[in-house]
């Protein structure tokens, strides 16, 4: 688990800082962080492939859920239910 200092040096807080760096203030680098991340939260929940120019794309997939598990020492059928997982590709 993180500790408090250790998620101080997020990938979220070197933007920000970058942000800082480049002028804007605490408050409004990471209100626009935050806009970014939920605009594209929000565009994968609704299926929609996200595109960054020059940086890669981001979409969901459907991963199909194990039909079969260990517990308590034995196999047990599970209930299938989809699952989706979001895929990142890398802008060449």
């Amino acid at each position: 688990m993180n500790t408090w200092a250790e998620s101080r040096e997020g990938f979220k807080h070197r933007l920000i800082m970058n942000l800082r760096a480049q002028g804007f203030s605490h408050r409004d680098a990471e209100a626009s962080i935050d806009i970014l991340v939920n605009t594209i939260k929000d565009a994968l929940q609704r299926g929609e492939v996200v595109t960054l120019d020059g940086f890669g794309t981001f979409k969901v997939v459907p991963t199909p859920a194990p039909k079969k598990a260990w517990k308590f020492g034995r196999v047990v059928t599970l209930y299938a239910h989809d699952r989706f997982t979001v895929v990142f590709e890398e802008a060449t």
